[in-house]
Formats: structure tokens, sequence, C-alpha cells
């Protein structure tokens, strides 16, 4: 199986985040995540703590949880400093224009 591109939708601290990566599942698309985190820095004061959270997480062995009823959406949560990160993966299918 190839790459896919996903949909990252973060909530974190009262903001919202969203970017597209691009992995063969959702467990990659957020280690992809984490490195664009590191790299484009796009949460104010926060990018390089979600990115330790977020690979400490998936390291230790948590996996994004499919979304009832959905097809091609997972959740995936981490806390960090005492603060609930919510991330939505969705598997995106790039439009042409």
């Amino acid at each position: 199986m190839g790459e896919r591109l996903f949909t990252m939708v973060c909530e974190y601290r009262g903001g919202t985040y969203i970017a597209q990566v691009r992995a063969v599942d959702p467990r990659g698309a957020i280690a992809a995540w984490a490195v664009l985190l590191r790299t484009d820095r796009p949460v104010p004061r926060s990018s390089a703590h979600l990115a330790r959270a977020v690979s400490a997480n998936i390291a230790r062995g948590d996996r994004p949880v499919a979304m009832d009823g959905l097809s091609g959406v997972w959740c995936f949560t981490a806390l960090c400093g005492g603060d609930l990160m919510i991330l939505d993966i969705v598997d995106s299918v790039p439009t042409p224009g």
C-alpha cells in the first residue's frame, strides 16, 4: 500500500490547527505530523512541546482510534503539560485543480 494524504485537525488550548501529511497509515500520519510540528512550528509557543508528547505516546504504543460510524476518520489524544490535545486524522483524497 502506498502513501496516502491525511488531514490533521488539532484542537489544543483553544486553537484549531490544520495540516496535511503523507503516510501509509494513520499512525504514520501522526508521526509525520510530529515532524511537521518540529520543522514548521504551526502552534505558537507549543509546537515542540506537542511534538515531544505525541512522539512519546506513539513510542509507548498509543494508537489512533477509529471513529464509530465514519469511514477514514480516527482520533488521537495526548496530554501536553496538563492540557488535552485532540487530533482528528482524516484520510483525504486531493481534488483536481
